[in-house]
């Protein structure tokens, strides 16, 4: 395959991405992502760059485009895109928001100024050497994983599982969840894939974002720089942009592992992976509304 040809971000990457040419991206643009599309951090992205003339909608689909969508989805900002730019309609107003978003699962449709949008916060937790997500982080300490090398979901011993209480109240996710994870290995590299999930209170759980990296990546994806193994590296981790209710009653749950089948490759050298937790360790931050 022609993409594991190239695991760094050189010639071949440049001359696919819109990301080398955003000075270019001077004529306005309708970008249509979604919260569950594996694409949407690039087109935030690609917002982000150019938020003069750039608009912005994401709704509750995955990649192309769902059967059934209509038109008029997030009031109206299709048609109004399309009078102002294509039919060229005298008077036709702009979208009224620069931000059109589905507030996923089933909230409805929102609009912001900007992403993420105005007045969010950010909520530090901490990945306690006891399993919890807390903002307190407790005592210092240190959990090890097997590196799962089978392309095949982890068993127990091959992930760290880190979980809040229920929440008193709705929790509105905005933005990006950001890891810090201070790890060490036993191999010359590692993988680390950071999943949070929505757990309802019968257990069920629902992914809402992932993010993954190569040790040897953690200064870019320009270059590789070599892993030591032993070493405490600090990882700064991101993950894919969402806009997720947690409802009142619900957890946050985030799994650590070198692995997340079938959405990167068990490609991680065999053996363990060492995190440092509590006090001084590993955490998360949310963007909240």
């Amino acid at each position: 395959m022609t993409y594991a040809q190239h695991p760094l971000y050189d010639d071949f990457w440049r001359g696919r991405s819109v990301k080398s040419r955003w000075q270019n991206l001077d004529v306005p643009v309708l970008e249509i992502a979604g919260w569950y599309d594996r694409y949407r951090q690039g087109m935030v992205e690609n917002f982000q760059a150019r938020e003069r003339n750039v608009w912005l909608v994401s709704g509750p689909w995955v990649h192309g485009w769902p059967a059934g969508q209509p038109a008029d989805i997030g009031n109206g900002a299709y048609f109004a895109w399309w009078d102002r730019w294509l039919a060229r309609r005298p008077g036709a107003p702009l979208p009224a928001a620069k931000v059109t978003s589905y507030e996923v699962p089933g909230t409805g449709w929102r609009q912001f100024a900007g992403w993420p949008p105005a007045g969010t916060r950010q909520l530090e937790l901490a990945l306690a050497a006891d399993g919890t997500l807390a903002s307190r982080p407790g005592i210092a300490g240190t959990r090890t994983f097997e590196v799962n090398t089978e392309p095949a979901a982890g068993g127990p011993g091959q992930r760290l599982e880190f979980a809040t209480g229920p929440f008193p109240r709705d929790l509105v996710l905005a933005g990006e969840v950001q890891a810090k994870v201070r790890a060490s290995f036993t191999a010359a590299n590692g993988n680390v894939a950071v999943v949070v999930q929505d757990v309802a209170p019968d257990g069920t759980a629902t992914r809402i974002t992932q993010g993954w990296l190569k040790a040897s990546h953690r200064f870019g994806h320009d270059r590789a720089v070599p892993v030591r193994p032993g070493k405490t590296y600090d990882l700064d981790i991101r993950t894919w942009p969402t806009h997720y209710r947690v409802a009142a009653g619900h957890s946050l749950r985030v799994t650590v592992s070198s692995d997340d089948y079938p959405e990167i490759d068990s490609d991680a050298p065999a053996g363990q992976v060492s995190l440092r937790l509590g006090h001084g360790g590993s955490n998360i931050r949310l963007t909240m509304l």
